[in-house]
């Protein structure tokens, strides 16, 4: 599932739909915690351990803008202060839940935003439909009564931490709780 595949990229977005990580808000501290569970208007997502916690969007995407959002990443290697750019080897998930005001079917409201072609795949209790992509970048939506939500992730890292994110990644995935029907 590719992050922001659909026709529309916000500005700041790549046509890839990411933007590079975040910085955290002045004043704030991220926190780091073993055991710790995304949760967002009844969807759950855990975090691995030593994953850093944000009360906000780490990852952009079209759906972000207008959605709370709760997102988990970790950096393997900070960008240089010279850099020019923020971008980080680093690994993050995002779950991010707007309220839902129509009777469409996820497929249907899909289609509908021009995200072309998606797949139903489950992720731990959700059925979600699933955009093209790769492991590395993936997109997918859960829908429930009254709320949507998109789970974003992206896995940029350095080449040999890639498996052990990836890994990650797909066991939180199976984790994934939507709220009770």
């Amino acid at each position: 599932m590719e992050p922001g595949s659909g026709s529309s990229t916000p500005a700041g977005t790549t046509s890839a739909g990411t933007t590079p990580a975040g910085t955290t808000p002045a004043g704030t501290t991220p926190a780091a915690t073993a055991g710790t569970t995304l949760l967002e208007d009844g969807y759950s997502l855990p975090v691995p351990h030593g994953w850093t916690v944000q009360d906000r969007a780490v990852i952009g995407t079209a759906f972000q803008p207008d959605a709370r959002c709760v997102s988990a990443e970790t950096v393997d290697r900070p960008a240089p202060s010279d850099a020019g750019s923020p971008e980080l080897d680093r690994a993050a998930v995002q779950l991010c839940v707007i309220t839902r005001d129509d009777d469409l079917t996820l497929e249907e409201w899909l289609a509908g935003r021009s995200q072309g072609t998606s797949t139903p795949e489950r992720y731990g209790t959700c059925d979600v439909r699933v955009l093209p992509g790769t492991p590395q970048r993936q997109l997918a939506y859960a829908q429930s009564p009254g709320r949507r939500a998109e789970i974003a992730v992206t896995v940029t890292t350095t080449p040999e931490k890639t498996q052990q994110r990836l890994r990650e990644v797909a066991d939180l995935l199976t984790k994934l709780r939507c709220p009770q029907l």
